[in-house]
Order: structure tokens, then C-alpha cells, then sequence
């Protein structure tokens, strides 16, 4: 062999090495394009499981802040319901009793004149009047025991209705004032 065909020769090997390596080097990229593209698509798919749960969680917590909100709400017209209910009350048994108190005060200048008189049928009415004021007196107390046992007991109905027993308190926060 002379020496121009084994320079020919050495080349073409060499150029055979580098078709090897070239072909080489691209099988090799070729198969991390394809890990790489599997990773990619096991990564999308791990952040759109992440992100689907975090958009349900979100959904879920918004929900459960809006019950409690409505919970809240509820239970705050109740007590301002309820404060406004005994302070009517309150007020109509100052008013009953005020009126009582008139009545009886009336009814004794009125048995204190009719006694300095004499006259037996005034007398007679009036004491009728004492006894139905009387009777009308203890009905009155009855009534308003009654309406305080009645507020107790719906007191009681709205404790048990919250979930934490205590009224106008929640379960998650300090007691409302």
C-alpha cells in the first residue's frame, strides 16, 4: 500500500469512528429526550393532581367559612333577638307594675274617703274592687314567673341548637361580646 491509500484508508476509519460516535451521540439524545419528555409529562401530571387538590380544598374551606359565617350571623340575630325580647318585657313590667301601683294607691283614697262617709254599698264595692285588684295582682305575677320560666326554657332550646353548648359562642373563636 502506498502511502496516499493508507492516509485513504485511516480516513475513511476515522470518518466511520465519527459516523459511530455521531450515530451514537444521537441515539443517546434521542433517548434523554425521551426521559426527559416522560418527566416532563409525570411532572405536569403531579402539579395538575396538586393544583385540582388545592382547588377542591379551597372550594371545601371556602364552603365551610361560609356555614360558619351563616352560623354566626344566625346566632348573633338570635342573641340580639333575645336581648331585645327581655328588655320589652322589662319594660311592660315596669309599666304593669306602675299601673298596679296607681290602681292601688287610687283604690285606697278611694276606701279611706268612702269609709270616712259611711256608706255600706260603696263599701261593699269596693271591696269587690280590692279582691278582683287583688286577684289581678297575683295573675300578673304568675304571668311574668310564667314568661320567665317560658325565656328560660327557650334559652335552654337555643343552647342545646349550638354546637358548643354555649349561646352566642363559637366552637372556633372567643365568646362574642
Amino acid at each position: 500500500m502506498d502511502k496516499s491509500e493508507k492516509a485513504r484508508y485511516e480516513l475513511e476509519e476515522r470518518v466511520s469512528l465519527f459516523k459511530d460516535a455521531l450515530r451514537h451521540r444521537n441515539e443517546a439524545m434521542c433517548e434523554m429526550n425521551i426521559y426527559s419528555n416522560y418527566k416532563f409529562d409525570m411532572y405536569q401530571r403531579y402539579v395538575s393532581t396538586e393544583i385540582e387538590y388545592m382547588r377542591e380544598s379551597l372550594a371545601s374551606a371556602a364552603r365551610i367559612m361560609s356555614e360558619q359565617s351563616e352560623a354566626l350571623a344566625e346566632a348573633h340575630l338570635m342573641v340580639e333577638g333575645s336581648t331585645m325580647r327581655i328588655m320589652e318585657l322589662g319594660r311592660r313590667n315596669e309599666l304593669a307594675e306602675d299601673g298596679a301601683r296607681h290602681i292601688i294607691q287610687e283604690s285606697e283614697m278611694a276606701w279611706q274617703r268612702c269609709k270616712a262617709d259611711g256608706s255600706d254599698d260603696v263599701k261593699n264595692a269596693l271591696n269587690k274592687l280590692r279582691d278582683i285588684l287583688t286577684k289581678k295582682k297575683l295573675e300578673a305575677e304568675e304571668s311574668q314567673e310564667k314568661d320567665g320560666a317560658e325565656e328560660d326554657q327557650q334559652q335552654e332550646m337555643e343552647k342545646s341548637k349550638h354546637p358548643s353548648g354555649k349561646q352566642g359562642e363559637s366552637m372556633y373563636s372567643t365568646p362574642l361580646t
